[in-house]
This record gives structure tokens, C-alpha cells and sequence, in this order.
């Protein structure tokens, strides 16, 4: 694989262990989020995304386990073992498209996972 592929790999897992600053890194200006069902979690681009995920993170969504699997050079899915917020909008395991152009993550598609 290449060498951005390793830094995006990089950026994905440090994302799963709550250093954003990791994922800011490796985020496309321009990349878009859609949450499972459409609604206020999808956001159009990079300080929209970082934007809620420090909100989540701040409402006290850390540390989870999840499994990075690198598909190609440009797809990526992250999945969560278990729910990431049972008692929340989403209490079902989430996996994450991640699409990767030009070195940099140009979308994120979640989707369930069970």
C-alpha cells in the first residue's frame, strides 16, 4: 500500500482512541459525513465534522473499540464493536465507509452494522 494510505490507517485508529487532532490531520477541506439516517449528524465539511465530533466527544463519547479495516488504496471501514451510544440515537454497532482520495478522507458513510 502507499504511504498516505498508512497515514490515513494511522489517523482512522488514533480517531477510535479520541485524538481528533489525528483525524483533523487527514480530512479533505472538503470531506462530507452522513450519519445512518439523514438528519443533524451529517455535515458537509471538515469543521463541520470536527465541529460534532468534539461535541460528542465533550458529551462524554471516548475510548471504544473498533475494528480498521483497509479494503483498497481508497476504502476504509471503521466498525464499532459494540453500540457507541446505546442509550442515544443510534443504540446498534456503526461502521463507517471511508473513501480516501488525494492522500486525505473525502467522505465518511455510516451505516449499521449488525
Amino acid at each position: 500500500m502507499t504511504e498516505s494510505a498508512d497515514l490515513v490507517e494511522h489517523g482512522l485508529r488514533a480517531w477510535a482512541n479520541s485524538d481528533l487532532d489525528a483525524l483533523e490531520a487527514i480530512l479533505d477541506s472538503r470531506v462530507t459525513l452522513r450519519a445512518v439516517e439523514r438528519g443533524p449528524w451529517d455535515c458537509e465539511d471538515r469543521a463541520q465534522v470536527m465541529r460534532l465530533l468534539r461535541q460528542r466527544q465533550s458529551e462524554g463519547l471516548g475510548t471504544y473499540a473498533v475494528r480498521v479495516e483497509r479494503v483498497d488504496e481508497h476504502t476504509f471501514i471503521v466498525q464499532s464493536e459494540k453500540p457507541i451510544d446505546p442509550d442515544g440515537p443510534e443504540p446498534f454497532s456503526v461502521a463507517t465507509r471511508v473513501t480516501v482520495g488525494g492522500g486525505r478522507v473525502i467522505s465518511m458513510q455510516q451505516c449499521r452494522a449488525d
